[in-house]
Formats: structure tokens, C-alpha cells, sequence
């Protein structure tokens, strides 16, 4: 990896460290220069502002996001396969990447306008993106009709439910749904999407 490119990776991944452990807004660009034993200077080289730095770090997620669904789409899986990816993919990402992943729950208790615009992007790809999978499994009647925004929305905010319970507590119920979460909550979707069954003997 050139030098850099080394360096603004390492400055996005200690912001990334420290907006999850102080927050956003509590942050400044001194602090990441210090934590990435760099100057300021060499800060403003790479980054305008503190904002230029987390809008490089939404713009990665985004990108490994659209590098992940793309596998899943080359891979043409069922539906209710492709579902339960990206839920274990999201649930397991906090104890993989927990400082990228906490960008996207604080974001919900910040009060910075640049975060949560900017957030609104990367949920919102993810959303169309499982709108556009449901409304195919729909027409593959791999799943029940159902109104595609809405069940979409609905298992976004299950993640990110469970994800958050996971991120802010370290006790016996995050250890149960950190292990036992991703396959329940596949089991349960794929029984709340299925097709019903066709009576037997017309009833």
C-alpha cells in the first residue's frame, strides 16, 4: 500500500476509534493527530475537517456494503439466502469492526447535522438495496407477498436494534444475542416470509 494511502487509512481508523469512544461532536482533530502520532498539519494535508474524515469513513462503509451485495447478487442465492447473509454480516460486524460499526448507532444520539445527513445515505442504500431482493423473491414466489419498504425497514431496524444492545452492554444477554441472534432472527424471518402452504385436500 503506498505511504499515502497508509496514512489516510490510519487517520480514518483512529477517528473511527476515538468518534466511538467519545462521539462525534466531542472530538477534534487535535485528538486524532495525537492518537495517529501525527501533526496537524499532516492532518490537514489528507482532510479538510473532522467531517471530511467521517465522510471518508461512510463513504468506505458504503462501498464495502455495495462490494458485499454485489458478491451475494454474483453468487445468486435464494432470497431467504440472501437475507440471512446480510443479517449475520451486520450483527457479527460489531465485534468485527466495532469502531466503524458504533459510527452508525451514535449517529442516532448525536446532534451533529453533518453525521446524520450523512448517515442517511449508507441506511438508506441498504434499505433499496433489501426493497429491490424482496420484490424479486416476491415475483420468484420465494416469499409471501408483502409490502417491500416496509418489511425492509422492519429488519433494518431489528439489526440495528439488536446491534445496539450488543455495542453498549457487555453481559450475559449480549453474550445470547451476539451468538444465538443471527440464526434465530433468520429462522424467524424466513417463517414470517414464507408462502403459506397449500391446503391439503382443497381446505
Amino acid at each position: 500500500m503506498p505511504l499515502r494511502t497508509e496514512t489516510r487509512e490510519k487517520i480514518q481508523s483512529v477517528a473511527a476509534e476515538i468518534f466511538s469512544k467519545r462521539g462525534f461532536h466531542n472530538t477534534g482533530l487535535r485528538a486524532i493527530a495525537a492518537d495517529a502520532r501525527l501533526s496537524i498539519g499532516s492532518i490537514y494535508h489528507y482532510f479538510k475537517s473532522k467531517d471530511d474524515i467521517l465522510l471518508a469513513i461512510l463513504r468506505r462503509e458504503l462501498a464495502t456494503w455495495k462490494e458485499f451485495v454485489a458478491d451475494l447478487e454474483r453468487r445468486e442465492l435464494p432470497v431467504s439466502k440472501q437475507i440471512e447473509a446480510i443479517v449475520v454480516q451486520q450483527i457479527n460486524r460489531i465485534g468485527k469492526e466495532r469502531d466503524r460499526s458504533a459510527i452508525f448507532l451514535l449517529g442516532r444520539l448525536e446532534h451533529s447535522a453533518t453525521l446524520k445527513t450523512n448517515l442517511v445515505e449508507v441506511y438508506e442504500e441498504m434499505a433499496r438495496y433489501l426493497e429491490r431482493l424482496l420484490r424479486t423473491g416476491i415475483e420468484r414466489k420465494e416469499i409471501r407477498p408483502c409490502n417491500s419498504t416496509v418489511v425492509a425497514y422492519a429488519i433494518l431496524g431489528i439489526i440495528e436494534s439488536i446491534s445496539t444492545r450488543i455495542f453498549f452492554h457487555n453481559d450475559k444477554i449480549t453474550g445470547i444475542l451476539r451468538h444465538e441472534a443471527p440464526a434465530e432472527l433468520t429462522q424467524s424471518l424466513s417463517k414470517w416470509l414464507a408462502i403459506d402452504p397449500l391446503p391439503v385436500n382443497g381446505r
